[in-house]
């Protein structure tokens, strides 16, 4: 009897259902990242990071003049020199130094002999409260006089930790008093360069640079990876004293409102001071280096206010002048 091959589905047909339906879902399944990845207030923290960016790279240009460069590179090498005087030329500075280092490196070696021989003791003195407590007088004088030695060693290391503490208090205020000029002399070079260092290291993590950085960036900033930690994301604050009654239980409130109104909290990003500081310190010869900021980064914010920009720059339109076209339009409108 012939085996019957007659199937109930055209199996042809049947292959191309499977195979559109297979495509539907794939392109289903990237349309649901993509809606879920795209949420309204990326764009705002883009580009709240663009305006932090250049005001942070205006302010370093601000405060790191030629100036400022000169008088650090004259501490630098008054720094060294003084270094070099009190190491090679200062006897007693070297004397003092000397004594630090050789009362820090007693105090570590007995330091180490001590701690061990203190758990030791601990040990023996926790079993003798055991046998006291058990009655046992034998074992409690076998402890005791075991323990007479080791709390003898224990207690003549303690005043010799002592001793080498004070050595290195005294000999480490006298070098504190031989090199105060130094030290006046680091102080204005922090004083002059810190906040420096730390504009441009708060610029750095808000527009990575290297390539190290700009890829850590990108992958963090990736569909499904976010919860690497990325810069793009919901910003919570939580109101222990405000409860909300949720039906099932009272929960502390969540206040989301900072993730689109970003920098709400920072007095410095106020409409009004941010239109006066563009019209006080950036005329138009010098807001060169935002303008490049928002060339660079114009793929990062919003296409409306992207083309709004490149025509403030093409006209030659400083950042004053389209501030205050913008808050004249903005009052225009509530008029």
């Amino acid at each position: 009897m012939p085996i019957p091959t007659d199937t109930l589905w055209n199996i042809r047909r049947l292959n191309l259902v499977f195979a559109l339906s297979s495509v539907a879902m794939v392109a289903v399944c990237f349309w649901a990242v993509k809606q879920d990845y795209d949420k309204s207030w990326r764009p705002f923290q883009q580009s709240g990071r663009v305006w932090d960016a250049a005001l942070t790279e205006e302010r370093v240009a601000h405060l790191n003049t030629d100036e400022i460069k000169e008088r650090v590179a004259q501490l630098n090498l008054q720094i060294d020199q003084k270094k070099q005087q009190l190491e090679q030329k200062d006897e007693e500075y070297r004397k003092y130094a000397a004594a630090v280092k050789d009362a820090e490196s007693k105090s570590s070696n007995i330091q180490f002999e001590y701690n061990n021989l203190k758990a030791t003791v601990t040990v023996d003195e926790t079993k003798l409260q055991d046998a006291k407590t058990r009655n046992q007088p034998d074992e409690v004088a076998r402890i005791t006089n075991g323990l007479i030695e080791p709390e003898k060693r224990l207690a003549g290391q303690g005043e010799q930790l002592a001793a080498l503490k004070d050595i290195l208090v005294e000999n480490r205020k006298a070098m504190k008093q031989k090199a105060d000029e130094l030290d006046t002399l680091q102080k204005q070079k922090k004083a002059l360069y810190e906040e420096i260092e730390t504009l441009r290291k708060r610029e750095a993590s808000l527009v990575p640079q290297t390539v190290l950085a700009k890829l850590s960036e990108a992958i963090r900033s990736a569909p499904l990876l976010q919860f690497m930690n990325p810069a793009d994301k919901v910003r919570p604050i939580f109101l222990p004293d405000v409860r909300m009654d949720v039906s099932f239980m009272n929960i502390d409130t969540i206040d989301r409102c900072a993730t689109c109104h970003v920098h709400i909290d920072n007095k410095n990003f106020s409409r009004e001071k941010c239109t006066l500081t563009l019209k006080k310190n950036w005329p138009a010869n010098r807001f060169a280096t935002t303008s490049i900021w928002f060339l660079k980064t114009e793929n990062r914010i919003p296409a409306r206010s992207a083309r709004r920009r490149r025509r403030c720059l093409s006209s030659g339109t400083t950042g004053a002048q389209a501030s205050h076209a913008g808050v004249a339009r903005q009052n225009q409108g509530e008029g």
